[in-house]
């Protein structure tokens, strides 16, 4: 839909409906107030007035229809253009940012063959291991009948990071520097909307630093596994496949730039994530109050449900970019047909679209009884989150141990308030009492 009048014109009650909603927001949790307030907002009158934004060369779709529609159109809306160049100079081609051709296709398949059938248990019981011993050790570390707790830096960046030692089998012995290097790749590759020079130069420091390392361990656990090595990890199993996939096999450079794009994309998306969707139940008692009655009765299927529901006020990208590749349609037909020009970039508002009437039932209640299928959290379609099927695990584990904290709550004042780097939470302070729950 293209704008009939100017678009300062068009657009002014969006901005003075932004402006009156933020003002009683940013005192008490600056951190967050763009993403809840602004960004819905701007989102909501777009799919009232212009379901589908034309400007030159840029659009914006709103609408879940025509969302799921943009993402299932992998021919016509792609993501070289928006990713390819990024992962080339920094942790080299990866599934997420190339088309579905045969290349695809293959590593695609060898990646996926990676992954067994007993590997979300194993995720499962990793992270319950992970998390009681995160909470135990907050506890010893209590000076005062309140335990605090970072739940950044002691389980929702660092559980990650613990999953690339255990489960995908990459050695690491410095903790913060493998968070340094996954974050500052994963800034550049997919949030530097703004092709910041600093970002740049950070991800292309890391990518420094990282790719060697990663080359010595492959090279190292190549020659472990020809020398009789039965180790069973995400690692092992790609060297151990890389002949099976067409006439060549994957080379150890291959092993190397898929394994990094696996890995760069598990950190700060799950980060992300897990701090948000604490945050929005902690801003809500009464379902904060629903959750903690049900993971108390280690209901885990319905702590799932409250984790998803809350995700979905504030999830870990509010958006996805393609590139329209050809000119073409989307909602064909009155009222809605827009016609998108062969390059234009297509802003793909994916929270936007779990907040539409016509497919979320009284999309501004939280409700535990929205099917998973219906939100569009990990993405949809062809470069669909590779491990969401993880992150359906993690996170309810997660939420599930803090909802059994006795008393579990915010700090007061600024130091309950997350903070962040970029786009990153970098600190989220909670509190709880010291006894056992």
């Amino acid at each position: 839909m293209h704008l009939p009048r100017p678009i300062s014109e068009q657009l002014s009650p969006l901005f003075q409906g932004i402006a009156q909603r933020t003002s009683g927001h940013l005192d008490r949790d600056p951190g967050q107030a763009v993403q809840r307030v602004v960004i819905r907002q701007a989102f909501a009158y777009l799919r009232r007035h212009y379901p589908i934004l034309v400007l030159p060369r840029f659009a914006v779709v709103t609408r879940y229809d025509d969302v799921k529609d943009v993402l299932a159109r992998d021919e016509d809306f792609g993501v070289t253009e928006v990713y390819a160049e990024r992962m080339e100079r920094t942790s080299g081609p990866f599934i997420l940012g190339m088309e579905r051709t045969a290349r695809y296709e293959r590593e695609a398949a060898w990646l996926r063959g990676a992954v067994h059938d007993d590997d979300v248990a194993r995720v499962r019981h990793l992270t319950r291991g992970y998390v009681a011993d995160a909470l135990e050790a907050a506890r010893r570390a209590a000076r005062r009948d309140v335990v605090e707790l970072d739940l950044v830096a002691r389980l929702t960046r660092r559980i990650p990071v613990l999953l690339i030692r255990d489960y995908f089998g990459v050695p690491v012995a410095d903790e913060a520097q493998m968070m340094r290097w996954m974050r500052a790749t994963f800034w550049e590759l997919f949030l530097n909307l703004t092709n910041d020079r600093g970002v740049r130069r950070a991800a292309e420091e890391a990518a420094a630093e990282l790719n060697p390392y990663l080359e010595q361990v492959i090279a190292a656990r190549a020659q472990e596994l020809a020398d009789g090595d039965d180790r069973d990890d995400f690692l092992s199993r790609l060297i151990r496949t890389r002949a099976s996939f067409g006439e060549t096999p994957f080379s150890d450079f291959d092993v190397r730039r898929n394994l990094a794009g696996v890995i760069i994309g598990a950190v700060d998306t799950l980060n992300k994530a897990g701090a948000q969707l604490v945050a929005e139940l902690l801003r809500r008692p009464e379902q904060l109050a629903a959750a903690q009655r049900a993971a108390r009765a280690d209901d885990l299927d319905l702590v799932s449900r409250y984790a998803f529901e809350a995700l979905r006020y504030d999830p870990l990208n509010p958006i996805l970019l393609r590139v329209c590749r050809r000119d073409t349609f989307l909602a064909p037909g009155p009222p809605r047909e827009a016609s998108i020009a062969a390059g234009t970039t297509v802003c793909v508002a994916t929270q936007s679209a779990m907040f539409d009437p016509e497919r979320f039932e009284r999309p501004e209640e939280f409700r535990v009884d929205r099917p998973y299928e219906s939100y569009l959290l990990f993405g949809d379609g062809q470069h669909r989150c590779f491990g969401e099927a993880f992150n359906r695990v993690i996170l309810p584990e997660l939420l599930l141990a803090l909802l059994r904290l006795p008393q579990l709550r915010r700090p007061r004042g600024r130091r309950g308030m997350m903070t962040f780097e970029g786009p990153f939470p970098d600190r989220f302070l909670l509190e709880f009492e010291h006894a056992l729950s």
